[in-house]
C-alpha cells in the first residue's frame, strides 16, 4: 500500500488531483462483504439497499432510475 500512497502523492503534486480509493480502507471493504446478499435485491427490486439508503437523499427521480449509467 505505499507504493499505491505514492503514486496517489505524485498524481496530486503533479496534476493537483487528489486521488482517493474506497477499497483500500479495510473497514468499508468489511462492511461491504458483511452485508447479506439478499439486501441487494431485496423484495425483487434491484439496488435496493441503495436506493433505502438514498431514500431521503435523492429525488425519486433520480433514486429510481432503472437504465445503468455510463462509466
Amino acid at each position: 500500500s505505499d507504493f499505491m500512497g505514492e503514486g496517489f502523492a505524485a498524481t496530486r503534486r503533479l496534476h493537483g488531483i487528489d486521488t482517493r480509493d474506497p477499497t483500500l480502507d479495510r473497514r468499508v471493504f468489511e462492511l461491504c462483504l458483511s452485508i447479506p446478499e439478499e439486501q441487494f435485491c431485496f423484495g425483487g427490486v434491484p439496488r435496493a439497499l441503495a436506493r433505502t439508503a438514498m431514500a431521503n437523499v435523492l429525488p425519486p427521480l433520480v433514486r429510481d432510475e432503472r437504465r445503468r449509467g455510463a462509466q
